[in-house]
């Protein structure tokens, strides 16, 4: 009867331990697309940027329409200054996480 104890323990032990493998490789997983997507963002938010600003300086300031067009860019571009520089600060308030990660 006592065989059958540690038999039922160590099958609980392997349980668990496969349980936690299995978790963690899906959160290693998870956190690798995280990071892979949060780089393709940060890529096309600049990339955005770069064009954006290329635009707003290219635009022609005669006309009161035109002129309008180009204050409303600018705000636009101030606010997604403010929304680049606050996913900047998030991006690196997990940087310290980084170093914990293991790398390949």
């Amino acid at each position: 009867m006592l065989v059958l104890v540690w038999i039922a323990l160590g099958v609980a032990v392997v349980a668990a331990t496969v349980g936690l493998v299995v978790a963690g490789r899906a959160g290693l997983d998870a956190w690798r697309t995280f990071r892979g997507s949060m780089r393709a963002v940060s890529e096309a938010l600049a990339d955005l940027t770069e064009k954006l600003e290329r635009l707003a300086d290219s635009t022609p300031t005669h006309g009161p329409q035109l002129e309008r067009s180009r204050a409303r860019l600018t705000v636009s571009l101030a606010r997604f200054a403010v929304l680049r520089s606050a996913l900047d600060e998030a991006t690196d308030a997990v940087a310290p996480l980084r170093l914990l990660y293991p790398r390949k």
